[in-house]
């Protein structure tokens, strides 16, 4: 740095050893956090997609599956398919507002 313009002041930084600062895993960007004005070992949240995008994305495996298995063949799809379907479809499309979890996927029969 050639300048000190931009420094915060230091009430509002966190001090770091000598140990911490040479340690050049410790200043990844990834991996720490702030807790309590010390810095810390942190692991974010897993990414849950929302439900309507979780739909989407079922909803592709299920045509594709029951297109494979009854469609091409010349089969009728069997009721719970078309269920399962429909439910989908009214999640991904926004229809269906009141589910919290998709549908239970249909046996493989």
């Amino acid at each position: 740095m050639s300048t000190l313009d931009n420094v915060p002041p230091a009430s509002d930084m966190i001090a770091v050893t000598e140990a911490q600062w040479n340690d050049p895993t410790f200043r990844l960007p990834v991996g720490k956090g702030v807790k309590n004005k010390k810095i810390v070992d942190y692991t974010p949240p897993a990414y849950v997609a929302p439900l309507t995008d979780q739909a989407t994305t079922a909803l592709a495996n299920a045509r594709t599956y029951v297109q494979n298995n009854y469609t091409m063949l010349n089969e009728a799809t069997p009721d719970a398919w078309v269920t399962y379907l429909k439910a989908l479809m009214a999640i991904a499309n926004g229809t269906d507002t009141k589910s919290k979890t998709l549908p239970s996927v249909p046996s493989a029969t």
